[in-house]
């Protein structure tokens, strides 16, 4: 489907982002030779239930290749289900958490489990979103915009 380097560069792009990139939206062979993948996603330097407003979209075409970056254009909401299994980890670190603290910061396996809990709360959260948002009715919208990106690039 798509040649070695792009497979490879979608690769380094996913690796670079790869906490921010939630389910991919589109991905389509068209006009020749162009190739787009679109992303739904968020960057942030912290970890937790953030929701998603940004769409990341690579275009290969011909001898170019183009990363494009844009805000949602429409109001992407909270999946329920989601929050609850972040709420869940949550839990669990923040009691983790109190643990440590009450043995004077001392209780290393307490904090270890903490950040386990953290980093498992988020990892549970945008597995789930990255597969709960394609049932959501705002998601079209969000791929007309992707395919709206997809579609300029390819007038480049």
């Amino acid at each position: 489907m798509y040649p070695n380097f792009l497979k490879m560069l979608i690769f380094l792009v996913w690796f670079s982002i790869r906490t921010l990139l939630l389910t991919s939206m589109l991905k389509c062979q068209s006009k020749g030779q162009t190739y787009a993948h679109a992303f739904l996603g968020i960057a942030a330097q912290d970890i937790g239930p953030f929701i998603p407003k940004e769409i990341y979209v690579l275009v290969a075409k011909r001898n170019k290749i183009f990363l494009v970056y844009a805000p949602t254009t429409i109001e992407v909401s909270e999946i329920q289900e989601c929050k609850m299994e972040w709420d869940k980890f949550e839990k669990k670190r923040s009691e983790a958490f109190n643990v440590y603290r009450s043995s004077q910061l001392k209780n290393k396996k307490a904090i270890n489990d903490s950040f386990r809990y953290e980093k498992q709360g988020f990892e549970t959260y945008y597995r789930c979103y990255g597969k709960e948002v394609k049932n959501q009715e705002f998601f079209i919208a969000l791929k007309r915009q992707a395919q709206s990106i997809v579609d300029r690039l390819q007038k480049e």
